[in-house]
């Protein structure tokens, strides 16, 4: 490879000139002062004459010219060394150069190159004999652009840009693609003289590495997502599978413990039979709160944007929680801030969760003195309002050092608060996803033996057309046998379920109706059923032999005719939102999860044949 070195070798050459400056004069030194000895003694020779003149100027030349013999010898040593030590020097310069791992070039302050090492060219696909000393840069660049290094960038736009990096005389580094399609990391760094040198590394094997590794950790971070994926569906079916199994013989303890509850009993049996209700029902708070954080925490929970009252729902939540405060000798009341909107636009149910959750736990940690719930509203923002619900008890209070994780699953304030209350951990940390997911926010204070105070933040919408906070629950019995008087003829109900405790079950919430029931053990059952006799209402379950209650719908609302609207209701231990979905998509109306009551069994019957009578009249 040509490199210029012998030019190179003149340009290292000059860097030792100083030293060949220093020997250069010291001989023109000895020479001034051999001339100027001659000058004195030829003065001397014409001062003294005859033969003394004459032999001091002869002595003088002769001393004179021994001198200058002497130290010319030595000068001559001493510039051969000098030689051999920058050959030597300029020997080892060029292995650095050719040996380098680098690719390098170095450039004058004028940008015109000085030198480039043979690196240089394989790297960037250059013509070594372009690469001389004295190429000016722009040439560099057009030698670059010619062996394809800036892709699709133009000539004078890459030199520009280049130019201008230059110019800025700092230590710039970046990664380039050369013609080879090798990664370059180039280092540019201004030097002392004025030019500036740049540095060509090859890191292309490094980039596949570190091109491995992210894949491999993408790909890593993708199995991950995968098995939790698979973990989730898991423990969702999972959920899914107990809900259904325990909600089974739930519906029949509620259920029968509930019909005896309504008959005639001696006051021992009946408080046996309202503690196994009461029990029952604690064992269905639990179950809730499980499915409840399970569908929050999968991000599954579906809220609902209706109007509501903010004020009802604090005196609500003191309507049904009143009695157990009463029992403990505590006060509990509500309390609204005239500020607050009339109505707004949220979830309430969901809200109602909270505050029930919130207000429970209050009575349940206050052993003497009142619990106060109070909704007010703490900023308005045009059609927006924050409103603030706030439960304060005076209760046991928090230690401070436990305030931080209270809102976990499965935590409570002490350990020994689990025997003494009893109480799954859940009701705040459900509460926290609650709030949260509904954009909102949830805080304590807390004093140790004085009490705590939770407040939650909500921001809604207001409500144009605030509900009727005044309007009160009906009784379900006296309304639906009004109902069926104004009908004038006895309602026939088809009940498909195939498990014997439930049949029974639904017989007793039904008894002393005026109804008639037929049960059917599956779904294939209903279908031919319904092809022999016109009922004005289905019950069906979703998990039954043969024939589910899905593939029963579908069969059902195909046979057309008066068939296509019968309304059909699923009362199935099933309770997630998707098992909601596939009742509606397989033609059902509403969906009733087990444990089912007298009062939400009604209600819902009225709710589907008043609909029905508007579209296709029972005749």
């Amino acid at each position: 490879m040509h490199t210029g070195r012998n030019s190179r070798l003149d340009l290292l050459q000059q860097r030792p000139l100083g030293s060949r400056y220093v020997l250069y004069g010291m001989a023109g030194l000895v020479l001034t002062v051999a001339l100027t000895v001659l000058a004195v003694v030829e003065t001397m020779r014409h001062t003294w004459a005859g033969e003394v003149g004459a032999a001091l100027s002869c002595s003088a030349v002769l001393l004179v010219g021994v001198a200058f013999h002497l130290f010319g010898r030595r000068l001559a040593v001493q510039i051969a060394g000098r030689e051999r030590s920058l050959a030597e020097a300029n020997a080892r310069f060029d292995t650095a150069l050719l040996t380098m791992a680098n690719g390098l070039c170095l450039w004058a302050s004028d940008n015109r190159l000085i030198l480039a090492n043979e690196r240089l060219c394989e790297l960037l696909g250059l013509p070594p004999e372009r690469l001389v000393p004295g190429l000016s840069f722009r040439e560099y660049i057009g030698l670059r652009h010619a062996a394809g290094n800036f892709g699709a960038v133009g000539f004078e736009e890459f030199y520009q840009s280049r130019l201008e990096l230059v110019q800025r005389r700092e230590a710039v580094s970046r990664i380039d693609i050369s013609a080879t399609g090798r990664s370059m990391a180039i280092l540019h760094r201004p030097v002392a003289s004025g030019g500036w040198i740049a540095t060509y590394e090859d890191v292309t094997e490094q980039h596949a590495v570190e091109r491995a590794r992210a894949e491999a950790e993408a790909d890593l971070l993708r199995q991950r997502e995968k098995l939790a994926e698979e973990a989730n569906r898991a423990k969702s079916g999972f959920l899914a599978m107990m809900s259904h199994e325990i909600r089974t013989p739930m519906n029949a303890v509620l259920g029968l413990a509930g019909s005896l509850l309504d008959g005639s009993l001696p006051r021992e049996q009946h408080a046996m039979v309202r503690a196994i209700h009461d029990s029952g029902d604690m064992l269905l708070r639990i179950l809730n709160d499980i499915l409840d954080f399970s569908k929050l925490e999968a991000g599954r929970m579906t809220f609902e944007d209706a109007p509501f009252s903010p004020a009802a729902l604090a005196h609500g939540a003191v309507s049904v929680l009143g009695p157990q405060a009463n029992a403990k000798g505590l006060a509990i009341t509500a309390e609204c801030d005239p500020a607050l909107p009339t109505g707004l636009i949220g979830d309430a149910g969901r809200i109602r969760q909270i505050l029930l959750n919130l207000t429970s736990n209050a009575v349940k940690f206050t052993e003497t003195g009142a619990v106060t719930i109070r909704a007010e509203c703490v900023a308005r923002n045009g059609p927006r309002a924050t409103v603030r619900w706030s439960v304060r008890d005076t209760g046991i209070g928090i230690p401070a050092d436990r305030i931080g994780s209270l809102f976990g699953e499965f935590v409570q304030a002490d350990n020994s608060i689990t025997r003494r209350f009893g109480g799954s951990g859940l009701g705040l940390a459900i509460s926290k996803h609650l709030a949260t997911q509904m954009g909102g926010a949830i805080a304590v204070e807390s004093t140790l033996g004085v009490g705590t105070i939770f407040r939650v933040d909500l921001d809604l919408a207001i409500s144009e057309c605030p509900p009727d906070a005044a309007s009160r629950p009906v009784d379900a019995v006296p309304a639906f046998n009004a109902m069926l008087r104004a009908r004038g003829k006895r309602l026939r109900i088809l009940l498909a379920e195939d498990n014997p405790t439930n049949q029974l079950v639904a017989r007793q919430l039904l008894k002393g109706l005026d109804v008639q029931v037929d049960v059917v053990g599956d779904g294939r059952e209903a279908v031919e059923a319904v092809a022999r006799f016109a009922y004005d209402v289905i019950f069906m379950d979703m998990r039954m032999p043969e024939m589910d209650g899905l593939q029963a719908a579908r069969a059902i609302r195909q046979l057309g005719g008066r068939m296509r609207s019968v309304p059909i209701v699923a009362l199935t231990a099933n309770a997630f939102a998707e098992d909601v979905k596939s009742c509606m998509d397989a033609g059902m109306d509403e969906f009733l999860p087990k444990p089912v009551n007298k009062e939400m069994l009604l209600t819902t019957m009225a709710r589907v044949l008043t609909r029905a009578e508007t579209t296709d009249p029972v005749t």
